[in-house]
């Protein structure tokens, strides 16, 4: 009874004991608490995007970061989300850090969001930002038209960077063509065409450019 009695006794004081170790004394010592940081997540204090000539820059601060691996920089500018780049992360740290990154490839009216990446996988987004950017000297471009879905009355946007012959028709779901709205040569520049729907049946339609080697085709919807 006695040795259990013992037993017991060192096992109560066996807390202590390992305390004294990790505060270099035995006992006798002055104490000092162990700290053990808690996980601090990956807080994302701002995140804009503005256009800087034809180029878009996106530019994001954290206050904290734990286990950051790094952010996707994704971009949609119809209804997908695609990468468009990736920022390494700093980790672990306690200090603001500043991100900045630039798509040269964007056109027309874009999103933009982070996908913050942890060393374990995990992940999480960011907010979304949306910029519009306008066509370049250097790219030939057709954007989508305004408004759409219609009734009767549409506006298409398409821009040239060098002096061009301009076809922009529309055709019906069968191919068939149902509107000539440019067919001439046209300066370096941005133009609009209008296309009048009022003798067309509802539905989808198609239009497309061709100006030198540059084709495009988008989709418009006409509800009557």
């Amino acid at each position: 009874m006695k040795t259990i009695i013992q037993y017991l006794l060192l096992l109560s004081a066996l807390p202590a004991m390992l305390a004294a170790q990790y505060t270099g004394g035995n006992g006798g010592g002055s104490a000092s608490a162990i700290s053990i940081d808690a996980s601090l997540p990956v807080e994302l204090v701002s995140f804009a995007a503005k256009v800087e000539k034809s180029d878009v820059v996106l530019t994001w601060q954290t206050a904290v970061e734990t286990n950051n691996y790094g952010f996707d920089i994704e971009r949609k500018s119809t209804s997908t989300w695609n990468n468009v780049g990736f920022m390494e992360g700093h980790g672990t740290t306690n200090a603001r850090q500043s991100y900045s990154f630039v798509d040269r490839s964007a056109s027309g009216i874009v999103s933009y969001r982070l996908k913050q990446i942890d060393r374990n996988g995990s992940f999480k987004y960011s907010e979304e930002a949306e910029v519009t950017v306008a066509a370049t000297e250097k790219t030939f471009a057709l954007f989508q038209n305004y408004p759409n879905p219609f009734n009767p009355n549409t506006m298409i946007q398409y821009h040239v960077p060098v002096h061009s012959r301009v076809s922009l028709k529309v055709y019906n779901i069968l191919g068939a063509e149902v509107a000539a709205l440019v067919d001439e040569i046209k300066e370096a520049g941005t133009y609009s065409a209008r296309l009048d729907g009022t003798k067309l049946s509802s539905g989808l339609y198609f239009y497309t450019i061709k100006a030198d080697n540059f084709t495009a085709t988008k989709k418009l919807l006409l509800t009557k």
